[in-house]
């Protein structure tokens, strides 16, 4: 695919490159988006009976006559890809430009269309037998093509209707719109498990294998995307709130078909690159391919079925199918209509489309020389665009007409390249940052955080990040202030562990690399790594000279505050890590440091009460793998009552103490009179403490 020099040339200036194609792909996304969303606001400003158009995104007001799908199918299939249009991440070299307007206006415009494809989808389905046998017809004006149900226009519905139902902010999914989606999607699901994994024909009826018989990649794709739309869907509904049986069922369903599906697609992929490789191109196209290669990622991530062989199989014919299919101009030109309408009508895919069916399933999967083989397809869809009216389709029958399955491509394809390139430089700054994939803890599991900030943490940090995805309303950046040993680095080790991150310690240290002389170089390129980090918990540890207050700090400490507020409110703005200050003294930050937009709140850490010391010794025990008699002698002393004002760092210090004097000496020497010794020697050092904070705060 690329020969080595290229490869060299790569490796040394990977942060520009992804930036330079990123920045393109932003910049079309936005003002592609933009005018396409303007001119179908436009469009059913005209004509209200054009309401459930959200295909007129980049289509024509009149559809096409020829067109199988009906105003039902085009919405549902914007609201599959363009749901999450404007949401594209803020990467950051940002252009300053009109892009929170852009998602304001996206967002309450499309509010209208997308409660309308929910109630189209109720409409379509609601003769639905509970058992899910049965599927109803109950619009009598469908074309043939879009007669109900049948393998194409339903699992677009279910997508477009799951994508509706997650787009609908706040607002909780009804019992009646689950039953339904599981019903539809549990037929999904049959259909291809009859197959064997595969979809053969439009019709499910005769959707059986045969020998002489290939799948059809695209209705295949279609349906397997469909059910693992509705299946992140269910994911995120509460326990106990719907349907439980139906939904196991349901669940039943797909993991069967999975099963199928991914033995077969990969012996439909295997067969596609035998022929390719035999000379034999004519047999397939792009669309096969794309298709194919999209089914075999998708379902072989479901249940851990993605190996090593199957990784090798995705990666090779990635590679053969920009070898193969993409021409000079960019373009996939495929060969042979994706679907055949009993009426004659060929749906033959745009190339934006199959881009984005191809990037939709590789997400996580694409390297940096794979991104730069697609710079002909994403130099295409840049120059195909058509302003309001979207992207022009390379079969259409005039230059003029726009589709609105090419424009959802288009805008799918961009934004899709946009986050896999952006994903790419952040785990190239993650490597020169020295951070390591996250691992599961269990030491971290047994973890309990102080109940001083226990709610807050959860609440404001942990839940809306990681549960209801909501980055806007969490909890961003914070200090973490408390005395030395109240445990806030294993306070943020626990949050980073809950949240799925990994975690970036950064000190005094990690400025001074270079000398103090070159500290404002240091930190130009530590915050500019930090700014395209993405998912990471980053701890700035006590580093008050930094930010100390600049009316009463020394001259090094008011130019590193000064230098560092710009920094610190860009790494906020980008919301794309959570970062936290932890200070012995947060009574030092300066004012304009903790300013709201910077910092988002402030929490403080106390010294554990006497039920948290049990559990903070409990857990200590554990970790030191203390005895029963060293557990023992503990409580008959009455450790947990009598160590007042004891931080969790005092507290490990005394049960270290203590198994190393039985691991060393002895279970005998260690004695009652031994461990009051310790303890004693532990609440002097705890008074002189308490004493200097208290002549530093009079000071």
């Amino acid at each position: 695919m690329t020969d080595r020099g290229y490869e060299s040339q790569l490796a040394s200036a990977e942060l520009p490159f992804f930036r330079e194609r990123r920045a393109m792909a932003r910049d079309v996304y936005f003002d592609e988006a933009a005018a396409c969303i303007a001119g179908y606001v436009r469009d059913i400003g005209n004509d209200h009976r054009q309401r459930t158009v959200i295909a007129s995104i980049a289509s024509e007001v009149d559809f096409d006559p020829a067109d199988p799908t009906d105003q039902f199918t085009c919405s549902a299939f914007v609201a599959a890809h363009l749901a999450p249009i404007g949401r594209i991440r803020y990467s950051a070299d940002r252009r300053p430009g009109p892009e929170p307007e852009f998602r304001r206006f996206a967002g309450t415009k499309t509010r209208d269309v997308l409660q309308t494809i929910i109630e189209d989808f109720r409409f379509q389905y609601e003769h639905s037998t509970a058992d899910g046998d049965e599927v109803a017809a109950t619009r009598p004006e469908s074309k043939d093509a879009a007669k109900l149900p049948n393998a194409y226009n339903t699992p677009i519905h279910l997508s477009g209707f799951a994508a509706a139902r997650r787009s609908r902010l706040n607002t909780l999914v009804d019992d009646s719109d689950v039953t339904l989606g599981c019903v539809v999607a549990t037929r999904i699901a049959r259909w291809l498990i009859d197959g064997r994994g595969a979809i053969f024909d439009i019709d499910p009826s005769r959707n059986t294998r045969a020998l002489w018989r290939s799948p059809n990649a695209y209705l295949t794709y279609w349906c397997f995307r469909s059910i693992l739309d509705w299946q992140e869907l269910v994911k995120a509904l509460p326990s106990g709130a719907q349907d439980e049986k139906l939904i196991d069922h349901f669940k039943s369903e797909l993991r069967e078909a999975i099963e199928f599906g991914v033995d077969a697609n990969i012996d439909h992929l295997s067969r596609i690159v035998a022929a390719l490789h035999s000379g034999v191109s004519s047999l397939y196209d792009a669309t096969d391919l794309a298709c194919t290669l999209a089914v075999v990622s998708l379902v072989s991530n479901q249940y851990g079925r993605k190996d090593d062989l199957t990784r090798a199989l995705i990666e090779h014919s990635f590679d053969l199918l920009i070898e193969h299919f993409v021409l000079p101009d960019g373009s996939f030109a495929p060969k042979s209509a994706a679907l055949t309408t009993k009426s004659g009508y060929s749906l033959v895919l745009s190339s934006a489309e199959i881009g984005a069916v191809l990037l939709h399933a590789l997400v996580g999967e694409l390297n940096a020389l794979q991104v730069a083989a697609l710079d002909p397809v994403i130099n295409n869809i840049a120059r195909r665009r058509g302003g309001a009216r979207g992207w022009g389709h390379q079969a259409a029958t005039s230059p003029f007409r726009r589709q609105a399955f090419a424009a959802c491509g288009g805008l799918t394809f961009l934004r899709l390249y946009h986050d896999i390139v952006d994903n790419l430089a952040a785990t190239h700054c993650a490597r020169q940052l020295g951070v390591e994939p996250f691992t599961h803890d269990p030491g971290l599991e047994l973890v309990v955080l102080p109940e001083s900030v226990r709610d807050e943490l959860t609440d404001h940090v942990i839940i809306p990040i990681s549960e209801k995805k909501r980055r806007d309303l969490a909890v961003m950046s914070f200090i973490l202030g408390g005395p030395p040993g109240t445990g806030k680095t294993t306070i943020v080790k626990k949050v980073a562990h809950d949240l799925g991150w990994p975690l970036l310690v950064i000190d005094q240290a990690s400025f001074l690399r270079q000398g103090t002389a070159q500290i404002e170089s240091e930190a130009e390129r530590l915050f500019g790594l930090l700014f395209e980090l993405s998912d990471t918990v980053v701890l700035f540890d006590e580093i008050e000279e930094m930010f100390e207050d600049r009316d009463t700090g020394e001259k090094s400490g008011r130019f590193l505050t000064t230098s560092m507020l710009p920094r610190i409110h860009k790494l906020r703005d980008l919301a794309r890590v959570v970062f936290v200050f932890a200070t012995n003294h947060p009574d030092r930050i300066d004012p304009a440091a903790s300013r709201p937009g910077r910092i988002d709140k402030i929490f403080t850490v106390k010294v554990p009460t006497r039920e948290e010391r049990v559990g903070v010794l409990e857990s200590l025990f554990d970790s030191y793998k203390a005895s029963d008699e060293v557990r023992d002698l503990f409580n008959r002393v009455g450790v947990a009552a009598s160590a007042l004002d004891f931080t969790r760092g005092y507290l490990k210090e005394l049960v270290k103490t203590c198994v190393n004097i039985e691991s060393s000496h002895g279970s005998e020497a260690l004695t009652e009179a031994a461990l009051n010794q310790v303890l004693d020697a532990l609440k002097d050092q705890v008074r002189k403490e308490q004493g200097e904070r208290e002549g530093r705060r009079r000071r």
